[in-house]
Protein backbone atom coordinates (compact mmCIF):
# COMPACT_ATOMS: atom_id res chain seq x y z
CA UNK A 1 0.00 0.00 0.00
CA UNK A 2 1.45 3.56 -0.67
CA UNK A 3 0.59 7.42 0.33
CA UNK A 4 0.59 10.65 -1.88
CA UNK A 5 3.39 13.04 -0.47
CA UNK A 6 2.41 16.16 -2.22
CA UNK A 7 3.99 19.95 -1.96
CA UNK A 8 5.61 22.80 -3.94
CA UNK A 9 8.78 24.11 -4.55
CA UNK A 10 9.93 27.35 -4.72
CA UNK A 11 12.81 29.60 -5.56
CA UNK A 12 14.04 32.88 -4.19
CA UNK A 13 15.61 35.51 -6.38
CA UNK A 14 16.70 39.60 -5.77
CA UNK A 15 15.14 41.54 -8.10
CA UNK A 16 16.33 44.63 -10.19
CA UNK A 17 15.84 48.09 -8.55
CA UNK A 18 17.47 51.85 -9.35
CA UNK A 19 20.53 50.80 -7.81
CA UNK A 20 21.07 47.24 -9.27
CA UNK A 21 20.16 43.93 -7.14
CA UNK A 22 17.97 44.74 -4.46
CA UNK A 23 16.10 42.58 -2.39
CA UNK A 24 14.66 39.16 -2.97
CA UNK A 25 11.13 39.05 -3.95
CA UNK A 26 8.39 36.70 -3.61
CA UNK A 27 9.24 33.31 -4.29
CA UNK A 28 8.89 31.94 -7.91
CA UNK A 29 8.15 28.07 -8.83
CA UNK A 30 10.85 25.83 -9.66
CA UNK A 31 9.26 24.26 -12.93
CA UNK A 32 9.83 20.44 -15.02
CA UNK A 33 12.79 20.11 -12.34
CA UNK A 34 13.60 16.88 -11.08
CA UNK A 35 11.95 15.47 -7.78
CA UNK A 36 13.50 11.99 -5.88
CA UNK A 37 12.94 10.31 -2.77
CA UNK A 38 15.12 8.35 -0.85
CA UNK A 39 15.01 6.25 2.13
CA UNK A 40 17.28 6.27 5.09
CA UNK A 41 20.13 4.05 3.73
CA UNK A 42 19.47 6.91 0.56
CA UNK A 43 18.19 4.91 -2.15
CA UNK A 44 15.47 5.70 -4.23
CA UNK A 45 12.44 5.02 -3.58
CA UNK A 46 10.20 6.89 -6.15
CA UNK A 47 11.12 9.80 -8.43
CA UNK A 48 9.75 12.59 -10.44
CA UNK A 49 9.16 16.09 -11.34
CA UNK A 50 7.44 19.75 -10.65
CA UNK A 51 4.92 21.02 -12.85
CA UNK A 52 4.45 24.35 -14.31
CA UNK A 53 3.56 25.90 -10.98
CA UNK A 54 6.42 24.16 -8.90
CA UNK A 55 4.28 21.67 -7.53
CA UNK A 56 4.81 17.76 -7.40
CA UNK A 57 3.07 14.22 -5.66
CA UNK A 58 4.63 11.09 -5.62
CA UNK A 59 3.16 8.13 -4.09
CA UNK A 60 5.29 6.28 -1.37
CA UNK A 61 5.27 3.06 0.80
CA UNK A 62 3.11 3.75 3.37
CA UNK A 63 5.58 3.09 6.70
CA UNK A 64 6.89 4.78 9.84
CA UNK A 65 10.13 5.19 8.64
CA UNK A 66 11.90 8.30 7.50
CA UNK A 67 12.14 9.72 4.01
CA UNK A 68 13.72 12.51 2.11
CA UNK A 69 12.26 14.54 -1.09
CA UNK A 70 14.24 16.66 -2.92
CA UNK A 71 13.73 18.30 -5.97
CA UNK A 72 16.76 19.09 -7.98
CA UNK A 73 18.13 21.71 -10.41
CA UNK A 74 17.65 19.48 -13.34
CA UNK A 75 15.64 18.03 -15.52
CA UNK A 76 15.38 15.91 -18.69
CA UNK A 77 11.88 16.27 -19.93
CA UNK A 78 9.96 17.26 -22.97
CA UNK A 79 10.00 20.90 -21.58
CA UNK A 80 13.79 21.30 -20.68
CA UNK A 81 16.85 19.64 -20.95
CA UNK A 82 19.39 21.26 -18.34
CA UNK A 83 21.35 20.31 -15.05
CA UNK A 84 23.00 23.16 -12.90
CA UNK A 85 26.35 21.77 -11.41
CA UNK A 86 28.44 23.05 -9.09
CA UNK A 87 31.99 22.55 -10.76
CA UNK A 88 32.72 20.06 -13.75
CA UNK A 89 35.09 18.18 -11.69
CA UNK A 90 32.36 17.13 -9.05
CA UNK A 91 29.18 17.48 -11.34
CA UNK A 92 27.02 17.81 -8.27
CA UNK A 93 23.43 19.08 -8.62
CA UNK A 94 22.18 22.02 -5.90
CA UNK A 95 19.01 20.62 -4.63
CA UNK A 96 16.13 21.37 -1.57
CA UNK A 97 14.91 18.84 0.33
CA UNK A 98 12.47 17.67 3.47
CA UNK A 99 12.19 14.86 5.79
CA UNK A 100 8.78 13.02 6.34
CA UNK A 101 7.51 9.98 7.35
CA UNK A 102 4.90 8.20 5.07
CA UNK A 103 2.28 6.93 7.97
CA UNK A 104 -0.35 8.70 5.46
CA UNK A 105 -1.08 10.97 2.79
CA UNK A 106 -0.25 14.37 3.30
CA UNK A 107 0.96 17.66 1.70
CA UNK A 108 4.27 18.78 3.19
CA UNK A 109 5.22 23.05 3.65
CA UNK A 110 6.69 24.48 0.21
CA UNK A 111 10.36 23.06 -0.06
CA UNK A 112 12.32 26.96 -0.85
CA UNK A 113 15.51 27.66 -2.05
CA UNK A 114 16.44 30.94 -0.87
CA UNK A 115 18.28 34.20 -2.31
CA UNK A 116 21.02 34.69 0.42
CA UNK A 117 23.25 32.48 2.51
CA UNK A 118 23.68 29.15 0.81
CA UNK A 119 22.66 30.55 -2.04
CA UNK A 120 20.54 27.57 -3.86
CA UNK A 121 17.86 30.05 -5.20
CA UNK A 122 20.90 31.39 -7.53
CA UNK A 123 21.19 27.91 -9.25
CA UNK A 124 17.33 27.29 -9.73
CA UNK A 125 17.23 31.11 -11.18
CA UNK A 126 19.89 29.92 -13.89
CA UNK A 127 17.81 26.90 -14.50
CA UNK A 128 14.38 28.47 -14.67
CA UNK A 129 15.73 30.85 -17.22
CA UNK A 130 16.35 28.05 -19.71
CA UNK A 131 13.20 26.75 -18.92
CA UNK A 132 12.07 30.20 -20.01
CA UNK A 133 14.35 30.58 -23.12
CA UNK A 134 12.75 27.19 -24.47
CA UNK A 135 9.98 28.33 -23.78
CA UNK A 136 9.87 31.07 -25.68
CA UNK A 137 11.44 29.11 -28.64
CA UNK A 138 8.41 26.45 -28.53
CA UNK A 139 5.90 29.58 -29.14
CA UNK A 140 8.26 31.35 -31.72
CA UNK A 141 9.23 28.11 -33.88
CA UNK A 142 7.23 25.18 -32.29
CA UNK A 143 5.81 25.44 -35.91
CA UNK A 144 8.18 26.71 -38.10
CA UNK A 145 6.52 26.84 -41.36
CA UNK A 146 8.90 25.63 -43.70
CA UNK A 147 9.73 22.42 -45.32
CA UNK A 148 13.29 22.25 -44.41
CA UNK A 149 12.61 23.93 -40.66
CA UNK A 150 12.22 21.44 -38.19
CA UNK A 151 9.26 22.14 -35.56
CA UNK A 152 10.90 23.24 -31.77
CA UNK A 153 10.35 21.06 -28.76
CA UNK A 154 13.35 20.72 -26.65
CA UNK A 155 16.67 21.89 -26.77
CA UNK A 156 19.76 19.10 -26.58
CA UNK A 157 21.70 18.43 -23.30
CA UNK A 158 23.12 21.62 -21.61
CA UNK A 159 25.54 21.20 -18.62
CA UNK A 160 25.92 24.55 -16.43
CA UNK A 161 28.45 25.24 -13.80
CA UNK A 162 27.79 27.62 -10.82
CA UNK A 163 28.97 27.66 -7.33
CA UNK A 164 28.25 30.61 -4.40
CA UNK A 165 31.43 32.87 -4.96
CA UNK A 166 33.46 31.41 -7.10
CA UNK A 167 34.69 32.58 -10.87
CA UNK A 168 34.58 30.39 -13.29
CA UNK A 169 36.55 32.47 -15.06
CA UNK A 170 39.83 30.98 -13.49
CA UNK A 171 39.49 28.39 -15.76
CA UNK A 172 40.68 29.98 -18.57
CA UNK A 173 42.89 32.35 -16.85
CA UNK A 174 40.34 35.34 -16.77
CA UNK A 175 38.91 37.89 -14.41
CA UNK A 176 35.27 37.56 -13.29
CA UNK A 177 33.18 35.90 -16.43
CA UNK A 178 30.44 33.99 -17.28
CA UNK A 179 31.41 32.51 -20.96
CA UNK A 180 29.88 29.20 -23.36
CA UNK A 181 32.46 26.67 -24.47
CA UNK A 182 31.78 25.90 -27.75
CA UNK A 183 31.40 22.15 -28.64
CA UNK A 184 30.92 21.50 -25.61
CA UNK A 185 27.16 21.94 -24.82
CA UNK A 186 28.22 23.59 -21.26
CA UNK A 187 27.63 27.14 -19.74
CA UNK A 188 29.75 28.80 -16.76
CA UNK A 189 27.97 31.03 -14.71
CA UNK A 190 29.34 33.49 -12.36
CA UNK A 191 28.65 33.07 -8.70
CA UNK A 192 31.23 35.96 -7.56
CA UNK A 193 35.22 36.27 -6.64
CA UNK A 194 36.79 34.76 -3.72
CA UNK A 195 34.00 34.34 -2.22
CA UNK A 196 32.17 37.35 -2.45
CA UNK A 197 28.81 37.67 -3.28
CA UNK A 198 27.28 41.02 -2.01
CA UNK A 199 30.18 43.19 -3.38
CA UNK A 200 31.64 41.32 -6.36
CA UNK A 201 30.37 40.85 -9.75
CA UNK A 202 27.81 37.66 -9.47
CA UNK A 203 25.43 36.56 -12.57
CA UNK A 204 23.53 34.08 -11.40
CA UNK A 205 20.30 36.57 -10.36
CA UNK A 206 21.37 38.37 -14.17
CA UNK A 207 18.77 36.63 -16.60
CA UNK A 208 20.12 39.02 -19.46
CA UNK A 209 23.78 37.04 -19.19
CA UNK A 210 22.30 34.18 -18.30
CA UNK A 211 19.83 33.59 -21.11
CA UNK A 212 22.99 35.47 -23.66
CA UNK A 213 25.25 32.42 -22.28
CA UNK A 214 22.15 29.97 -22.98
CA UNK A 215 21.63 31.41 -26.66
CA UNK A 216 25.32 30.91 -27.68
CA UNK A 217 24.93 27.13 -27.10
CA UNK A 218 21.35 27.23 -28.63
CA UNK A 219 23.34 28.95 -32.03
CA UNK A 220 26.28 26.35 -31.41
CA UNK A 221 23.93 23.20 -31.09
CA UNK A 222 21.09 24.07 -33.64
CA UNK A 223 22.15 26.53 -36.08
CA UNK A 224 25.29 27.09 -37.93
CA UNK A 225 28.08 29.33 -36.47
CA UNK A 226 31.31 30.53 -37.44
CA UNK A 227 32.38 33.13 -34.60
CA UNK A 228 35.93 32.75 -33.53
CA UNK A 229 34.98 33.70 -29.66
CA UNK A 230 37.38 35.54 -27.94
CA UNK A 231 37.31 38.89 -26.34
CA UNK A 232 34.54 41.49 -26.89
CA UNK A 233 33.90 44.93 -26.07
CA UNK A 234 30.56 46.92 -26.92
CA UNK A 235 33.18 49.54 -27.26
CA UNK A 236 35.44 48.04 -30.14
CA UNK A 237 35.70 46.90 -33.31
CA UNK A 238 35.81 42.96 -33.36
CA UNK A 239 35.35 40.20 -36.07
CA UNK A 240 32.19 40.43 -37.89
CA UNK A 241 31.41 36.61 -37.43
CA UNK A 242 31.99 37.39 -33.37
CA UNK A 243 30.11 40.57 -33.67
CA UNK A 244 27.20 38.66 -35.06
CA UNK A 245 26.99 35.72 -32.46
CA UNK A 246 27.44 38.55 -29.61
CA UNK A 247 24.63 40.57 -31.20
CA UNK A 248 22.33 37.05 -31.87
CA UNK A 249 22.97 36.80 -27.59
CA UNK A 250 22.23 40.05 -26.83
CA UNK A 251 19.10 39.67 -29.32
CA UNK A 252 17.80 35.99 -27.89
CA UNK A 253 18.17 37.35 -24.16
CA UNK A 254 16.42 40.61 -24.92
CA UNK A 255 13.11 38.39 -26.70
CA UNK A 256 13.03 35.79 -24.17
CA UNK A 257 12.91 38.52 -20.98
CA UNK A 258 10.58 40.71 -23.44
CA UNK A 259 13.30 43.81 -22.41
CA UNK A 260 15.40 46.06 -24.72
CA UNK A 261 18.02 45.59 -22.04
CA UNK A 262 21.23 44.47 -21.89
CA UNK A 263 22.07 44.06 -18.24
CA UNK A 264 24.98 43.08 -16.32
CA UNK A 265 25.03 43.98 -12.26
CA UNK A 266 27.71 43.91 -9.69
CA UNK A 267 26.99 43.13 -6.15
CA UNK A 268 23.83 43.92 -4.61
CA UNK A 269 21.47 45.87 -1.65
CA UNK A 270 23.01 43.61 1.15
CA UNK A 271 26.61 44.87 0.15
CA UNK A 272 27.54 47.57 -2.30
CA UNK A 273 25.39 47.44 -5.51
CA UNK A 274 25.38 48.77 -8.92
CA UNK A 275 24.92 48.44 -13.00
CA UNK A 276 28.30 47.59 -14.74
CA UNK A 277 25.96 47.89 -17.48
CA UNK A 278 22.31 48.57 -18.66
CA UNK A 279 22.34 49.03 -22.76
CA UNK A 280 19.06 50.06 -24.16
CA UNK A 281 19.75 47.72 -27.49
CA UNK A 282 17.36 49.83 -29.55
CA UNK A 283 18.88 53.45 -29.03
CA UNK A 284 21.49 54.08 -31.51
CA UNK A 285 23.53 56.52 -29.11
CA UNK A 286 27.13 55.22 -29.00
CA UNK A 287 27.33 56.84 -25.48
CA UNK A 288 24.45 54.02 -24.23
CA UNK A 289 26.18 51.49 -25.23
CA UNK A 290 29.32 52.08 -23.21
CA UNK A 291 30.85 50.51 -20.24
CA UNK A 292 30.52 51.43 -17.53
CA UNK A 293 26.14 52.13 -17.01
CA UNK A 294 25.58 55.86 -18.42
CA UNK A 295 22.67 57.47 -16.67
CA UNK A 296 20.01 58.75 -18.37
CA UNK A 297 19.88 56.10 -21.42
CA UNK A 298 16.98 54.11 -19.48
CA UNK A 299 13.97 53.37 -21.87
CA UNK A 300 10.77 53.84 -20.41
CA UNK A 301 9.43 51.18 -18.56
CA UNK A 302 6.15 51.47 -20.22
CA UNK A 303 7.45 50.53 -23.35
CA UNK A 304 7.40 47.06 -22.75
CA UNK A 305 4.98 46.35 -20.11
Amino acid sequence: SGVTISGSALYEARELDANGLGAPGLPRPIRFAEVTVVDGLGDTVQCGQTDSAGNFAVIVPQGSHTYTVSVKSRGKNEKVNAQVFNRPEQKQAYSISKSFTPNQSQALDPLVAPATENLEGGAFNIFDQIVAANEFLRTEVGNCGFASCPNFTVAPNVDVYWEKGFNPGSYVNQGPVSFYMPGQSCLFILGGLNGNVNEADTDHFDNSVIIHEYGHFIEDVMTDTDSPGGPHSGNKQIDPRLAWGEGWGNFFQAAVLNSPYYIDTEGNIDGDTNYIFKIPLEDADPQCASEPYTPGCDVPSETYE
